[in-house]
């Protein structure tokens, strides 16, 4: 049996390990027990035996050899790396149809005491990264704009630029706050 598969992996250029797996893994299962049919049904004498010796030799060969296989594929090195690989790469904001505005709050300004998740921006836009005095927030639901922040915000391209500007007036007080 492996020197069929190696010769018919050969052509292809496959490592000698992996066709030992391929080999040691084999063809098991449904074939064999289909193919031992065929004397069954024609009527031959040893039809039934033929089909019973195929269809436990199939059990037997795929309880004893199927746990091992995973085992013989680490021991010869050919498993690939299991691990999930997460690709990262910056990426321009205009090839996802989407625009970055940035908005300042002034440092001498008096802001609401609200929640992103009580005043979100408008259509679709969201608050994603604040730049407060030097340290950078990933924004949520329960973050509060303060005197000084810099907000970025990803919106759609089709979005109202003067909606957002909108949105950000309103986070400020228009009377400033009463000085001693």
């Amino acid at each position: 049996m492996a020197s069929a598969v190696s010769a018919v992996l050969t052509p292809f250029g496959t490592p000698q390990r992996e066709a030992v797996v391929v080999s040691w893994a084999g063809l098991r299962g449904a074939v064999p027990v289909v193919l031992a049919t065929i004397p069954f049904t024609a009527g031959h004498p040893d039809g039934a035996l033929i089909f019973n010796v195929a269809f436990v030799v199939v059990v037997v060969s795929v309880a004893l050899q199927a746990p091992t296989v995973g085992s013989l594929a680490r021991r010869l090195g050919v498993v690939a790396d299991q691990r999930p690989t997460i690709r990262s790469e910056i990426v321009p904001v205009d090839a996802h149809d989407a625009d970055l505005i940035e908005i300042s709050i002034p440092s001498d300004a008096t802001v609401h005491p609200t929640t992103l998740g009580a005043s979100p921006p408008p259509a679709g836009a969201r608050v994603t990264v604040i730049r407060c005095d030097d340290a950078t927030i990933v924004a949520h639901g329960s973050t509060t704009i303060e005197p000084g922040d810099v907000l970025l915000v990803v919106a759609p391209t089709r979005s109202d630029l003067r909606d957002i500007e909108r949105w950000g007036h309103g986070l400020i007080d228009d009377e400033p706050a009463a000085r001693a």
